[in-house]
């Protein structure tokens, strides 16, 4: 613990304290006696600490991250790791990256890639499609009015539990007001993750609806899964990771889009139902 602490003045520190709570850390307490796993748990833990430490505000900058060649490395870090809205090649990426679309991450002296992005498009309103989100053209700038987050990262497993998506949504938020002051609402274009598997944990209330197969007989139950989705991301109770996050960070509930997003992924998750959390209106 005395060469962890003083290892903490040195500027790779990070680098080496975000190595040691990797993935290849957990494999190892797989495998380990259980004296080791003790060890290892408690090397983790105090890894955590120190790094908690280092990366506060001070140590953190927010940039832009732009589509051009100085920028190459960090954004096919960004494109190889944006699990949400998965980026499928560098002519999506360049869309992402240009006019009403942007991406901003949270950077640290000791590494050279985000920590931290978002994905986000100056847009008119509420966003009820990502296809619409993604591919409508808003040819008149001056009805821009909103700013939809549709996609936040934070990729680096070492740093798991350090918060940096609540960080970079209040940096951007007034980065975008004080730039275009008639940007009044920030929402978001948010996945529902883990509602399939809720409706199957509460089977005696919803069997007919946790194992449905083709979107016409979604369809056929939207009345009955709208219901069960705003119980699911009920503010006092929700299990759902992402809704929590955002009600953290001061969000509201806002409008259940119901068939929004036609992706395999989506469907797995949640039928294809998508939510907005709202910050400022």
């Amino acid at each position: 613990m005395a060469l962890l602490s003083e290892l903490n003045d040195s500027k790779e520190v990070e680098t080496i304290l975000k190595e040691i709570r990797d993935e290849d850390m957990e494999k190892l307490i797989k495998i380990r006696e259980r004296s080791m796993q003790l060890a290892l748990r408690n090397l983790s833990s105090i890894a955590f600490g120190l790094l908690s430490e280092s990366f506060t505000l001070q140590n953190l900058q927010f940039k832009q991250i732009f589509w051009d060649t100085a920028n190459a490395s960090i954004s096919e870090f960004v494109k190889a790791n944006d699990r949400v809205r998965p980026v499928k090649n560098l002519s999506e990426l360049k869309k992402r990256l240009v006019g009403d679309f942007r991406c901003y991450g949270v950077f640290h002296e000791a590494l050279k890639m985000p920590v931290s992005f978002v994905f986000l498009r100056l847009y008119k309103g509420l966003a009820s499609n990502l296809l619409n989100l993604l591919n409508d053209e808003i040819e008149n700038k001056s009805e821009l009015n909103s700013c939809v987050f549709y996609s936040i990262s934070s990729p680096m497993k070492g740093l798991n539990g350090i918060e940096f998506g609540s960080k970079l949504i209040k940096n951007v938020t007034a980065t975008i007001q004080k730039e275009m002051p008639q940007i009044r609402m920030f929402s978001t274009f948010s996945p529902i993750t883990g509602f399939r598997q809720w409706l199957g944990k509460n089977s005696c209330k919803y069997q007919h609806l946790t194992d449905l197969q083709t979107t016409e007989q979604v369809a056929e139950y939207e009345t009955e899964l709208m219901t069960a989705c705003a119980e699911y991301l009920d503010k006092k109770r929700t299990e759902n990771v992402v809704a929590r996050f955002h009600y953290r960070n001061g969000a509201n509930l806002g409008p259940i889009r119901f068939a929004a997003d036609p992706t395999n992924e989506s469907f797995k998750q949640s039928y294809g139902i998508q939510v907005n959390y709202i910050y400022y209106q």
